[in-house]
């Protein structure tokens, strides 16, 4: 949120995506809806790739958050 290089409504959907993948990452494995979660770190990935001054954080998180989702997505 701190991001200077976001606008607003960046921030907003960044927010309302994380919200919903953090969510889902605290369902139990087999109820999770990974796709939707997947999606939503695309995008998030996508924004977040705009903004020079955070990007060292997310390079770093978002490989962590696939794998969550993706691991369990086959089953």
């Amino acid at each position: 949120m701190q991001s200077g290089d976001l606008t607003q409504n960046q921030k907003n959907e960044l927010v309302e995506s994380l919200s919903v993948i953090s969510k889902e990452a605290a369902t139990p494995k087999e109820a999770r809806q990974n796709t939707v979660a997947l999606s939503l770190l695309g995008k998030a990935m996508k924004v977040t790739a705009l903004a020079n001054d955070i990007t060292d954080v997310c390079q770093k998180w978002w490989p962590v958050l696939v794998a969550v989702f993706a691991g369990a997505a086959g089953g």
